[in-house]
């Protein structure tokens, strides 16, 4: 029952948002927008959940020996942070927010794609337990705090091209958004194969959490800023970010983790 309601509200998502994406081209209803307190539910649903994934992914050694879960925890972290820049960054420029939250989705979606290319290529573990030190993953950690301070830095000070013009669209914004949603839909494609072989819920939950935030960072591109269909994408978002968050909390039953835990106890 619980697997038909992963599956259920992903098709729920992707069928409402080609429904008013479609609507929207043939301009057959009028735009409707919804000016609700984004930077306040994007806190709650994205960057807060972000907190205990990457807690969870640093504290339990089972998880960061698994390199996929690693890399989760990484990517939530940094759609967690630009999430919560969006919303908080102290200045009134919509352009250097939405360029902030854009290019932090971007590196998400690279760091979850490694993620998946590695399992994919099936690398041996260390046997040092490098991996499972709690300040190794933390070094990432901050490695990617680091850079999303950097893209926030050259974004305030105007270093980076405009991503938003209202009424025009621009080239780098469509190029990063595409991009983003590829990232996300090949790292979610290549963990559905993972999990139909091994048919375990980590990659379950974590495929069809991937599955969501490329549908949030298609429908976040196509709609206004505050119009229906940007708040169809951010639902996608807040739901993947769950998704994500039962994934890790499940990543100790990975058959990664099975065999480590037995490696340790033996």
């Amino acid at each position: 029952m619980l697997k038909r309601f992963a599956f259920g509200l992903v098709l729920v998502i992707a069928v409402l948002g080609a429904v008013f994406v479609g609507l929207d081209i043939l301009d057959i209803v009028e735009v409707y927008e919804l000016p609700l307190p984004v930077h306040i539910l994007n806190t709650v649903f994205i960057s807060t959940v972000a907190v205990p994934v990457a807690y969870i992914v640093a504290r339990r050694s089972e998880v960061a020996a698994s390199s996929q879960v690693l890399w989760l925890g990484c990517g939530a972290l940094a759609l967690g942070a630009g999430s919560l820049l969006y919303g908080w960054l102290p200045t009134d420029e919509l352009n250097a927010r939405i360029t902030v939250h854009e290019s932090t989705a971007l590196i998400a979606s690279a760091l979850h794609l490694t993620g998946a290319l590695l399992e994919t290529a099936k690398p041996r573990l260390s046997k040092s337990g490098l991996w499972r030190k709690p300040r190794i993953v933390l070094l990432y950690y901050v490695g990617i705090i680091a850079s999303i301070a950097l893209v926030t830095l050259l974004a305030l000070r105007g270093v980076i091209p405009s991503f938003y013009m209202p009424e025009e669209d621009s080239l780098l914004r469509s190029a990063v958004g595409i991009t983003t949603m590829v990232f996300f839909l090949v790292s979610s494609f290549l963990y559905l194969r993972t999990y139909s072989k091994s048919q375990t819920a980590f990659y379950l939950w974590y495929s069809l959490g991937l599955l969501l935030l490329a549908q949030g960072s298609i429908f976040l591109f196509l709609g206004s800023v505050e119009g229906l269909i940007a708040w169809i994408g951010r639902a996608a978002q807040y739901a993947g970010g769950i998704y994500l968050l039962v994934a890790v909390l499940s990543s100790d039953r990975t058959p990664v983790a099975r065999k480590i835990g037995m490696d340790e106890s033996g």
